[in-house]
C-alpha cells in the first residue's frame, strides 16, 4: 500500500494484512511518501505487516511526516520498519508491537528523527535488531512470543506479550475488532 498524501491530510489504517506470501513476497506492506512540506499524520493499529522486503518504509525526501505504528505484529519482513533519510525528518512513534523473524533487520532507522517515540516492543528471532540509530527503549521485550499459526497470530496463554502493553496507547479493540479488557496484549490480536 502506497501513501503519497500532498497535503496535511491524516490517513488511519486499523486491522489490515499488509504483506505477500512467503512464495511472493510484496516489495511494501506500507511506503509512506510526503509529497509536500504540509506534514501528513499516518497513523496504524493492529495491523500485520508480513513477508514484503520493507513492512513499513518511510521516505521523507519531498516532505516531513508523522508515523505512528502501534499495536502492530511483523512477521518475516526482509525489514520491519525501515527510514531511509531523505531531507525531512519524520516524527516517528511504535509502541506494543511484535517483530518477529525478520530476515535483515526489525529496525532499521536512517535518522535523524528528533521526535521519536517507542517503548514496549517485543523482539525475536530477528537476523539483527537494529540498524542505524534504532535502538532499546523503555520496557523491551527479547523473548519469543509463543504466537500461534492464524493470521494473524495471537500470543498463546504465557506469551510475554500478553497482558503487557501500555495501556494509554492501546487501541480499545484488536484486530478481529475484540475488546482489550483486562490489559492489552502487544501485536495486533488479543490473546483471549
Amino acid at each position: 500500500m502506497y501513501v503519497t498524501p500532498s497535503g496535511p491530510q491524516e490517513v488511519r489504517i486499523d486491522g489490515a494484512n499488509l504483506g505477500g506470501t512467503a512464495a511472493s513476497p510484496a516489495s511494501y506492506g506500507l511506503y509512506v511518501y510526503p509529497q509536500s512540506s504540509s506534514a501528513p499524520k499516518v497513523t496504524v493499529t493492529n495491523s500485520y505487516f508480513h513477508d514484503s522486503t520493507r513492512g513499513v518504509y518511510i521516505y521523507n525526501n519531498y516532505g516531513p511526516s508523522e508515523v505512528s505504528l502501534v499495536n502492530c505484529t511483523f512477521s518475516n519482513n526482509g525489514e520491519a520498519i525501515a527510514q531511509i533519510g531523505g531531507s525531512y525528518p519524520p516524527v516517528l512513534t511504535y509502541s506494543n508491537n511484535i517483530f518477529v523473524n525478520q530476515k535483515t533487520f526489525a529496525l532499521n532507522l536512517a535518522g535523524p528523527i528528533p521526535q521519536l517515540t517507542h517503548e514496549n516492543n517485543l523482539l525475536f528471532g530477528n537476523a539483527n535488531n537494529y540498524s542505524g540509530i534504532a535502538a532499546d527503549g523503555a520496557d523491551y521485550i527479547k523473548a519469543d512470543p509463543t504466537l500461534d499459526n492464524s493470521v494473524p497470530p495471537e500470543p498463546r496463554v504465557g506469551s510475554p506479550a500478553r497482558r503487557t502493553s501500555v495501556g494509554s496507547r492501546a487501541p480499545a479493540t484488536d484486530f478481529y475488532g475484540v475488546a482489550r479488557a483486562g490489559g492489552a496484549d502487544r501485536g495486533a490480536v488479543q490473546g483471549l
